[in-house]
């Protein structure tokens, strides 16, 4: 992979990544259902960490408060695989922080689009 082709990718994947938060915040299920892998698995930060697939985690996006992505430097790419890391902070619609949040994601390259092929999310210790 050239260095210009690496940079278009790295650019292309913060981005995803940070329009992935105003979309849950928005509750626009039809933008994320446009960038999901067809068998996604999201490991949710819940206390049994349950695992969703691509319906299950469409049905639960509810527009709500308001997410803020922090790209954890360097993405890693593997020619048409890339793994991103991002720390999402939440807030509630009264501005209150609900909590903080490290994401690992796997993206796929496919025709040309980055998709989203799976989700482990769990939640930071306060402090």
């Amino acid at each position: 992979m050239n260095a210009d082709t690496q940079l278009k990718d790295e650019d292309a994947l913060k981005e995803l990544n940070v329009k992935i938060g105003a979309a849950e915040s928005s509750g626009d299920r039809e933008w994320l259902a446009s960038i999901l892998a067809p068998h996604l698995a999201f490991q949710r930060a819940d206390k049994l960490l349950t695992v969703d697939d691509e319906n299950a985690f469409l049905w639960k996006v509810k527009a709500g408060g308001r997410r803020a992505t922090e790209i954890v430097e360097p993405i890693q790419l593997f020619g048409n695989r890339a793994i991103v890391q991002c720390i999402v902070r939440v807030w509630d619609s009264a501005d209150k922080e609900l909590g903080k949040f490290h994401n690992l994601r796997l993206f796929v390259k496919r025709a040309g689009q980055w998709k989203l092929l799976g989700w482990a999310n769990e939640e930071q210790p306060a402090g």
